[in-house]
């Protein structure tokens, strides 16, 4: 009996699985649910934390955030020789100057950069090949404008529709050269222990903890920069950080502009909410204060939903089998009360630890496992029992 018992529950295992696989077919293929399920497919659980924060929290007083605008390039030259004056201890430059101009445009920022070599990080862009899925080049500025890089690529989920940034890829290696992403660049430029620390964990992605929008860094828009009427003082020292944040911070553009977790609408999201110049000042504050999101391994991960869910299953199946007439009440009230108990661990570990892992696939099947079950009792088994029985049957006429 005990193992007639589990064979059962495993195959009832096997019809809940039947049944969390055909419900992603038909959420695939049904056109007018394609919006619904793009939607799940751009939302986190820990995006609702990372939504509830205000701009007054968390602050980082370490990282200077300079909108260049839509200036041209002398001023751009003007804005750097202004930042250099207060002695910053890095500047970052997430602008790209591919093409000669003409000269009385580009010596001002060729004198400009030159002369702040010591301490300023270019952005550089990695070319993706579909073909080989590998990154096959590194696009830098003109050579004219030479300095050291970090590529600004961000990673997003572009391809589905949207453009979600919640990782990022520390490094990658072109033709077996290590080309760090822009924002370890300018960390390790910085303070090189604390990045050689977050180095050495090793992961070809990690989750971005988002401090804040650029309301929580200090943030000069382009007329402020360029105004010498106005105290830069408080770049000494600090990481300086230019980039693109509209033509004024006071005018949304949609230029290099990012859906991120800390959108203040979650799901259903109208309009991206942070500049990609912030997103690297983010990152950048994570490494220099070791505040870092860690999870579980994706296969440590896997084996626990799958452990929690079998072990849910073999629960409801002892239910089913020696106290039926209670079989529906109780497991309505433990279909509800197990995953709320699993969604509370989880934002309890993520808002208190930084740590992440979801039980998505556990709790589908446990929102389908007392189906599954009559399922099995009352129509596979009995088919099954039919067919052997109709068996027996026809080996005894013979």
């Amino acid at each position: 009996m005990k193992n007639r018992f589990h064979l059962e529950v495993f195959l009832t295992a096997l019809c809940v699985a039947g049944g969390l696989w055909l419900l992603s077919l038909i959420a695939l293929k049904i056109d007018f649910l394609n919006p619904f399920v793009q939607s799940l497919r751009d939302f986190e659980m820990t995006d609702v934390i990372f939504s509830k924060l205000h701009p007054t929290d968390l602050a980082d007083t370490n990282i200077v955030i300079v909108n260049i605008g839509n200036l041209p390039r002398p001023d751009i030259a003007r804005q750097i020789e202004r930042i250099y004056a207060q002695n910053p201890k890095v500047i970052g430059l997430d602008a790209f100057f591919m093409k000669e101009k003409k000269p009385e445009l580009d010596s001002l920022l060729v004198t400009a950069i030159s002369r702040s070599r010591d301490k300023i990080i270019m952005a550089s862009r990695l070319h993706y090949n579909d073909s080989t899925e590998t990154f096959d080049s590194c696009l830098r500025s003109h050579p004219k404008f030479l300095a050291a890089t970090g590529f600004a690529n961000v990673v997003t989920e572009e391809a589905q529709g949207h453009k979600t940034i919640r990782s990022f890829s520390p490094k990658e290696i072109i033709h077996s050269v290590v080309e760090n992403s822009f924002a370890v660049a300018i960390a390790k430029k910085y303070d090189s222990i604390s990045t050689e620390g977050f180095i050495r964990r090793n992961n070809s992605l990690e989750d971005i903890n988002f401090r804040g929008n650029y309301q929580h860094f200090y943030t000069f828009d382009a007329s402020e920069c360029l105004d010498t009427s106005i105290n830069l003082s408080v770049m000494k020292g600090k990481i300086v950080l230019l980039g693109y944040m509209g033509e004024s911070l006071s005018q949304l553009s949609l230029e290099d502009v990012f859906f991120t977790p800390l959108n203040p609408r979650p799901a259903g999201r109208a309009l991206p909410d942070m500049y990609g110049i912030v997103v690297h000042a983010n990152i950048i504050s994570m490494i220099l204060k070791s505040e870092y999101i860690n999870s579980f391994p994706d296969w440590l991960e896997l084996v626990l939903n799958i452990l929690l869910a079998y072990i849910s299953i073999w629960g409801f199946s002892y239910l089913y089998i020696h106290r039926q007439n209670w079989f529906d009440s109780i497991t309505v009230a433990l279909q509800l009360l197990i995953p709320l108990t699993i969604l509370f661990i989880q934002f309890y570990s993520f808002d208190q630890f930084r740590f992440k892992f979801s039980m998505t696939l556990a709790i589908c099947a446990i929102a389908i496992t007392a189906d599954g079950i009559e399922i099995y009792h009352e129509i596979l088994k009995n088919w099954i029992f039919r067919t052997k029985k109709h068996k027996e049957e026809s080996n005894d006429e013979q």
